[in-house]
């Protein structure tokens, strides 16, 4: 929290209060030499492990809204007076659900990876060989972001599909499109991911891009014979089924308010 100086002043009071609650209490007297404090909201110090062990602290003041409010006061003859209160404010995040989403998404659909075949143990191709290894022209493919699908039967593909990005289709939603949430969704779902609005967005963004990476990393490495770009045939196996289906590229992020702040998927 920041103020202006106050010509005069011998020192001032921050006041805060959840905004769910309706009793201020002082948070913290500073000189007039301070325009500015930090509220780390830590809770409660415990010692679980012994006296002598790591403080833990009781964070559970993340979960909820603040708003303070300062004034200013000069001590006269030993005694304070004081000036009037500042308007309340509360926090406000420096990020919004939608420019992290829309970040997001983004971000996964950058993210390339190789393309596999069949090969004999000396790395020469074979599509009945036992082992699997990059494309030897360096093929690669990449994921696309979809927001969701139509279900009528009679349009297949990316045509069915709705997606966040126009350069890989339709971006308009159909009368019997369906949202691709973890509720209606039959998808594998990738962790929660949940953000109070107290991180700062560099950090965020730092954190869901590597959950996001190393998912889809363990994915693709897990099977990467299955995942492929839709306009690639893919190769069969030794009995000759299909290794990977057209269309097993897409993916979704999820997400919703949680608490104070935010909460994400990841949707296969």
């Amino acid at each position: 929290m920041t103020w202006n100086k106050v010509s005069g002043a011998t020192g001032y009071q921050v006041y805060r209060k959840r905004t769910d609650k309706s009793t201020w209490k002082l948070f913290k007297s500073v000189s007039s030499k301070t325009t500015a404090v930090i509220d780390e909201l830590l809770g409660k110090a415990t010692y679980p492990w012994g006296k002598n062990g790591p403080k833990v602290y009781d964070m559970s003041d993340l979960d909820h809204n603040w708003e303070y409010k300062v004034r200013a006061y000069k001590t006269v003859r030993g005694k304070k007076v004081y000036g009037l209160f500042s308007n309340p404010v509360e926090f406000v995040p420096e990020w919004t659900i939608d420019e992290v989403y829309n970040e997001a998404w983004k971000y996964v659909e950058s993210l390339k990876w190789p393309l596999y075949e069949y090969a004999n143990p000396d790395g020469s191709v074979n599509e009945d060989g036992e082992y699997v290894v990059p494309k030897a022209d360096g093929s690669t493919y990449n994921l696309k972001h979809i927001i969701g699908w139509t279900e009528d039967e009679n349009i297949w593909g990316n045509d069915a599909l709705v997606f966040t990005n126009p350069l890989y289709g339709g971006t308009t939603k159909p009368d019997d499109f369906v949202a691709a949430t973890p509720n209606n969704s039959s998808w594998f779902v990738g962790w929660p991911f949940s953000a109070n609005k107290y991180i700062k967005k560099t950090s965020l963004m730092k954190q869901l891009k590597s959950a996001l990476k190393a998912d889809i990393d363990f994915e693709v490495t897990s099977n990467p014979l299955y995942w492929a770009d839709a306009d690639i045939e893919g190769v069969e196996g030794p009995n000759g089924e299909k290794q990977y289906l057209s269309g097993s590229e897409n993916f979704t992020i999820y997400f919703e308010k949680y608490k104070n702040g935010a909460k994400f998927w990841l949707l296969w």
